[in-house]
């Protein structure tokens, strides 16, 4: 049976212990789903460990209030400044999104798909020299640094690639499917598909992300090609 996880407090937001393979100095990509069930009219963090604008990366369903809202983000700190790669197009509350970042050591390009459009590139800002390490926890539709302000939000299939920079040719041809965790240079890889408990197992590692209080409900994207025997869903931030 589906399922997916049902975030509707801090206690709910998934998040995994800070570690070195969450980042990749200058050769990195990270990539989700997500669906916002209602306009934040705000920012809204979905992925990563960024703490302040000194340490980590971030992926955002929004950017911020005003002409930014429902434009989906990406962004890399080197240390000194995190420039921002923000979508052209505010997205559709209710619908599944999926994004992509990559950063090579120069450069940071954002990408956006759907269920029924393939990825494209977006838009791509400068940004010189390696990602600076000792962020926060890893957030999954949210931050861990600012449990106030979580969104409603489903999020499905994150994944990171620490020491590779992914063309656009090989994040369409498995965007829209689940992998098996063992594909070349993917470094963790988490499906939320879990169904029941706190626990959302990483198909890599042991570096699994957990909840005070999860709890799971229906929903995924059209994903196709599944392992054998794999159950499809996501989690519910609200």
């Amino acid at each position: 049976m589906a399922a997916s996880a049902l975030v509707n407090s801090a206690n709910t937001l998934f998040s995994a212990t800070d570690n070195a393979a969450f980042y990749g100095t200058t050769a990195f990509t990270a990539s989700l789903w997500f669906k916002l069930t209602a306009d934040p009219t705000n920012y809204a963090t979905t992925f990563g460990n960024q703490n302040g604008a000194t340490t980590g990366w971030s992926m955002a369903a929004s950017e911020s209030a005003g002409a930014n809202n429902l434009k989906p983000t990406a962004t890399v700190s080197d240390g000194t400044d995190a420039p921002a790669t923000t979508d052209t197009t505010a997205q559709t509350v209710n619908t599944w999104v999926f994004i992509a970042m990559t950063f090579d050591g120069s450069n940071i390009r954002y990408y956006r798909g759907t269920e029924s459009v393939s990825p494209a590139l977006i838009t791509t800002v400068a940004q010189s020299g390696s990602m600076a390490t000792g962020g926060s926890a890893l957030g999954f539709g949210g931050s861990p640094l600012d449990t106030a302000n979580i969104r409603s939000t489903r999020v499905s299939d994150f994944r990171i690639y620490n020491a590779t920079v992914r063309t656009l040719g090989a994040i369409q041809n498995d965007y829209l499917s689940r992998l098996n965790g063992t594909e070349t240079g993917l470094t963790d890889y988490w499906k939320f598909n879990d169904g029941s408990g706190n626990t959302a197992v990483n198909s890599t590692s042991a570096r699994n992300a957990t909840a005070t209080a999860g709890s799971w409900v229906a929903d995924e994207p059209a994903y196709v090609s599944l392992p054998a025997g794999g159950e499809i869903a996501y989690a519910y931030f609200m």
